[in-house]
């Protein structure tokens, strides 16, 4: 009933969409006084998207940055649009009518395929704007490794979820496992386990993600993803010690626009999408709002219980109301909601000795500890608890933007977040069998954990115009937020009769599923954080750029009274506080000088930190009690501290690019998740210190482009990371090893095609178009240990099918191959399996976009 209802309530949406089709497909409704926006040159793009209009389609942006508008240097100009990205807005999704296609993947940039206009009128690959570092700039100035993904990009995959868009990005590894809003990111060696934050700050429209939880979100409505490699804890915070990465969703515009899309695949895939806004008061109100439903039947098989195991329905819904009051006075309202209901804990466990139909064996031992691999992969389950999930997220965030001062912009947003997930599993080994004694003791039970965040943020910032002093950019700003994180995780009793939701208090004496043991505590955090930027800009095309963060963080644990383990009741606080500072200096050659336009270097140091925190209350002293050093209710903090070089350099008539870095960084106290047997805990620790040496390259290019033949675009990437284990006082024995999910290399290719076939009244220009993305990693170790190291392995999707201008037909085969590998080795032999190949079809109906 309830994906009944989920779905008549989308379809109604999308006839509400449908309704506008008449007058959309005409070229939409706009307001009699909306005026193109300038033309700015691709080498001088002077603001950022949300600086460039104020969503009337009339040029908003200060007097000195039109004043700036000057003619381009390079080959390639780029129009400044209503969106202000150098691409007209909503329409990336068209072909051109000579079939070029867009740029095939990222470098360092996926880009996205331009309007008609731009294709005709350009010889190079797209100009993508970025901001990054506070300040807009155009993406190949930028001196820092970074992708940008584009709504074309989703578009082109069909993506659905974030974790998508992450297979594009040099470096990056990315794992979903276990629940929906469980997933873990590792950059350059620096690397998210269960149970530890992020080491990349996450903002979306400007607000900080305030758990890692709410990473996965749905990509329905989004236009930008920029993701940077590196330490960005002086513009971004704490745990911003290996990145950032940068969510815009689409803004409300002055004219009526919107699309809608449907698709279906194997393993049940359904999916439905719109996005609908326009002008409610023209140049004063705008709205914009979009939602998304998908599910699927599961992609695994159960066994036991003869039904699919990881089925899966999840819808979100988001609004956008944009209000001009005054002149230079921008309000941007956002409140989005999200959902989704599945099941939870899909793992195996190896050493397991199971029978033919998958209960464990009989006998007190039925385990065989010598048969733990990371590369044994089994797409089969026969736990007897199917479990599930269930996950809610829901935002509210306020951004006011007066831009009347002379020489500033004054930003402040602020946001409240409410973000809860309960799962329900069976419990390790994970068979068909109730609960047992063994030798290592009860096994076969029942596993919830529960967590409820409710969160309150605040930013202000102040950013100078352009050439509001000549040569001299800056940016200052103030940060707080205070989280109320409570978390419980239980084991119980399996007497074959489900399992009971556990939320606040154990049930110890239930007849069916009996509390065996309960750990919760309640936590509540405070950020304070001061941030500032300054860059002058030297002669002879050097500039320097300083920045610095100071954050200081609170973090208080109130322990449960019903604690089964610990002192119940306790109380830790603790405080972390770091300046995160970062210099950069950049050589872009000036007009006249050799290399001018085609190339850019740049050297960085910078440091970072991720604020530590308490593992569950007592395992310190338990540990220290059987001889364990190292092991503490305190987590540490992390410090990062990076040194880097780097170029990005464009050729041809920049039809290419290439882009390349090296990079050193120590790190101190990463955190790692552990299972500690003899104490019968999980438990975070810190890795006392460990090395990282690297680097990456990208090429990027257009090998040729004909109206006849069509275009064709190529990409290629890699990262390599040399790194190992210098200190780390829980086990001596693993100094020199590698650190846990930190791929030696890493490497993605591909390819777009697109070809030019009809051009239609109703559907505009249509091409034919196919995209080819293939990316893999080489040995992986998962934990400090080194116990198991995953083998290298390759994957394959295949995108492919007609774009037209509003209508498109797309189809996508992720996984070609079929490649079987573990998406996830928890130390001890705890496998989770990747997804199968699965194939979707997707109908996109664009009414203005």
């Amino acid at each position: 009933m309830k994906k009944l209802t989920a779905s008549i309530a989308l379809v109604d949406s999308v006839l509400l969409a449908g309704a506008w089709i008449p007058v959309l497909a005409a070229g939409g409704v706009r307001s009699e006084t909306m005026q193109p926006a300038q033309i700015v040159p691709a080498a001088d793009v002077a603001i950022a998207e949300a600086q460039a209009t104020n969503g009337t389609g009339t040029d908003s942006r200060p007097d000195n940055a039109q004043d700036a508008a000057k003619p381009a240097p390079q080959p390639t100009a780029a129009k400044a649009t209503r969106n202000g990205s150098g691409a007209p807005s909503g329409r990336d999704s068209g072909p051109a009518r000579d079939g070029s296609a867009p740029a095939s993947g990222p470098a360092t940039t996926a880009t996205p395929a331009t309007s008609p206009q731009e294709q005709q009128s350009s010889t190079g690959l797209p100009v993508v704007t970025v901001t990054a570092h506070g300040f807009a700039v155009e993406n190949f100035k930028l001196p820092a490794v970074d992708t940008v993904i584009t709504s074309s990009d989703l578009s082109e995959l069909q993506n659905t979820e974030i974790r998508g868009a992450m297979d594009l990005v040099p470096g990056v590894t990315y794992t979903q496992s276990q629940q929906a809003g469980l997933s873990f990111i590792s950059i350059r060696g620096i690397s998210q386990n269960r149970n530890t934050t992020s080491p990349v700050v996450t903002r979306l429209d400007g607000v900080n993600e305030i758990d890692p939880e709410q990473f996965n979100q749905a990509t329905y409505d989004i236009d930008k993803i920029q993701v940077i490699k590196g330490p960005e804890g002086a513009l971004y915070g704490s745990d911003a010690v290996a990145g950032a990465i940068l969510i815009d969703t689409k803004n409300p515009t002055n004219y009526f626009t919107g699309y809608a899309r449907v698709g279906e695949g194997d393993f049940g895939q359904r999916t439905a999408a719109f996005g609908v806004g326009g002008p409610i008061l023209n140049d004063a109100l705008q709205f914009r709002l979009a939602g998304q439903y998908t599910s699927n039947d599961g992609f695994f098989r159960n066994v036991t219980l003869q039904q699919n195991e990881n089925p899966q329905e999840r819808s979100a819904a988001r609004l956008k109301l944009r209000w001009l009051p005054a002149e230079n006075l921008t309000l941007d309202l956002s409140s989005s909601y999200e959902r989704t209901l599945g099941t939870a804990n899909f793992f195996h466990y190896t050493p397991a000795i199971l029978t033919p139909n998958g209960f464990l064996a009989p006998g007190v031992a039925p385990f065989d500890f010598s048969n733990i691999d990371a590369n044994q992969v089994s797409r089969t389950f026969y736990n007897n608890n199917l479990g599930g999930d269930d996950y809610s997220l829901h935002q509210d965030s306020l951004k006011v933007t007066y831009d009347g001062l002379s020489f500033a912009r004054l930003e402040w947003t602020g946001a409240y977040d409410d973000l809860s997930e309960l799962t329900l599993a069976d419990e390790f080994p994970y068979t068909a069998s109730t609960t047992r004694n063994t030798i290592i003791g009860p096994v076969d039970g029942t596993q919830t954990q529960y967590f409820s965040i409710r969160a309150w943020t605040g930013e202000v910032r102040l950013t100078s115009k352009l050439n509001a002093v000549p040569r001299l950019h800056w940016l200052f700003g103030l940060y707080y937020s205070y989280v109320d994180r409570f978390i419980s995780s239980t084991t119980g009793t399996d007497n074959g009769l489900g399992i009971i939701p556990l939320f606040l208090v154990p049930q110890f004496n239930s007849p069916a599923n009996p509390t065996g043991s309960f750990l919760a505590d309640d936590n509540h955090n405070y950020t304070k954080s001061v941030l500032g930027n300054i860059g002058y800009d030297l002669p002879l095309g050097f500039s320097i750029d300083l920045a610095d963060r100071w954050d200081k963080v609170d973090k208080n644990q109130f322990v449960s009274i019903f604690n089964t383990a610990g002192v119940p009741g306790a109380i830790n606080r603790g405080t972390f506080q770091r300046q995160s500072p970062r210099a950069t200096l950049q050589w872009l050659p000036t007009e006249g000088m050799p290399l001018y336009g085609h190339l850019s270097l740049y050297a960085t140091y910078g440091e970072g930190f991720r604020a530590g925190g308490f593992n569950q209350n007592g395992v310190g002293a338990a540990a220290a009690a059987i001889g364990l050093s190292g092991v503490g209710d305190r987590i540490e903090e992390e410090i990062a501290r990076t040194a880097e070089l780097g170029f990005k350099s464009r050729w041809l008539g920049d039809r290419l690019e290439v882009d390349g870095d090296v990079y050193r960084i120590r790190d101190t106290n990463q955190p790692f998740f552990v299972f500690v047997g003899a104490v019968g805990a999980q438990i975070l620790i810190n890795i006392d210190q460990a090395r990282m040496y690297g680097g990456d390259l990208g090429v990027r290019g257009q090998a040729f482009s004909d109206p006849t033949w069509g275009s064709l675009s190529l990409y290629a990437s890699g990262n390599y990371n040399k790194n190992y284990i210098t200190q780390y006082r829980l086990n001596p024995a693993d100094v020199g090893n590698n650190l846990p999910q930190a791929p030696v290399f890493l490497w993605q290719a591909g390819f777009a095609y697109q070809r030019h076939l009809f051009d239609n009244n109703v559907v505009g220009p249509v091409s034919l178009f196919t995209r080819w993305d293939f990316s893999g990693r080489r040995r992986e170790a998962w934990d400090a240990d080194n116990s198991s190291f995953q083998k290298g392995y390759t994957t394959l999707d295949l995108h492919f099918g007609f774009k037209g201008e509003r209508v498109s037909l797309m189809a996508s085969i992720l996984n070609l191959t079929d490649e079987k590998y573990n998406e996830e080795f928890v130390e001890g032999g705890f496998t989770e399996p990747a997804l199968p190949r699965s194939a979707m079809v997707t109908l996109i109906m664009n009414f203005g976009e």
